[in-house]
């Protein structure tokens, strides 16, 4: 549970930093950097996807025994971090972030 709540709550405050709330880990500075695509489809350690009000940052992650998965809008409060105790090449984890992505109605459903 804490590692979850942990990666959610990165995620809480790069979307917090970006609309300028007070960050004592991410300045808004940096996370302009972050949320900025420097080479690819990647910001400073982030992946990136989208533009404007649609552009979302993730982080996925794995280990012997499980995976991990992070996805955010930048602009808005929406997002999802999905951790799973198995190394799970069958798309399991997109297919919850999907199912959230039309649950919630956000705005870029595949």
């Amino acid at each position: 549970m804490a590692a979850r709540s942990g990666l959610a709550r990165f995620a809480i405050s790069i979307q917090q930093a970006l609309a300028g709330k007070s960050n004592p880990v991410i300045s808004q500075s940096m996370t302009h950097q972050m949320l900025t695509v420097h080479k690819g489809n990647s910001g400073l350690g982030l992946g990136l996807d989208g533009s404007g009000k649609t552009l979302r940052f993730s982080h996925g992650g794995r280990d012997e025994g499980f995976d991990a998965f992070m996805m955010a809008y930048a602009e808005s409060r929406q997002g999802v971090v999905i951790m799973i105790n198995a190394n799970d090449n069958s798309g399991a984890a997109n297919r919850m972030v999907n199912a959230v992505r039309r649950d919630y109605n956000w705005p870029d459903q595949p």
